[in-house]
């Protein structure tokens, strides 16, 4: 799916909003990121990751209700790579029994591949590994995504 300009620009907008709200709060990066400009361009994609599965899912994004949210859309935590063959990365902090959905893809163009549950994942010990893709290296369950469930939409129609 490709997003509109327009679309990209909200997204872009909502993304900065992310970032300025984590430095007023002081917050830093986690799962081994490292503080940098990249940051400002990591919250901005996972603004379109999120906006591509809202509307993949014919649901509404809530966006400035930003991270931490119980959802970020339609029952589903919403986590992205770049990679067209990337993983759903799965982290021991994240809550139990949460479905989390995988997006691909950037710079306006995503595909929704599919979601798994954080228990499923993290119960799983040949999730457990060091990043596929390199950077940064670190430790957490990569799922990939032909062990994925099929995105399956309600449609009264």
């Amino acid at each position: 799916m490709r997003l509109t300009d327009e679309e990209m620009l909200h997204c872009g907008i909502e993304g900065l909003l992310r970032r300025i709200r984590s430095i007023r709060k002081g917050s830093s990066p986690t799962h081994g990121l490292k503080p940098g400009p990249e940051e400002w361009g990591i919250d901005i994609e996972g603004s379109m990751y999120e906006y591509a599965a809202a509307k993949e899912l014919g649901v509404f994004w809530k966006g400035l209700e930003g991270p931490g949210k119980v959802e970020d859309i339609g029952g589903y935590h919403v986590r992205g790579s770049r990679h067209l063959n990337g993983h759903l990365t799965l982290h021991k902090s994240d809550p139990d029994g949460v479905k989390f959905l995988l997006v691909t893809g950037e710079k306006g163009h995503y595909i929704v591949r599919g979601w798994m549950t954080s228990t499923e994942g993290k119960n799983d010990d040949k999730y457990w590994k060091t990043s596929p893709h390199g950077k940064p290296v670190r430790l957490a369950y990569f799922v990939p995504q032909s062990d994925l469930h099929p995105l399956v939409q309600d449609n009264p129609f």
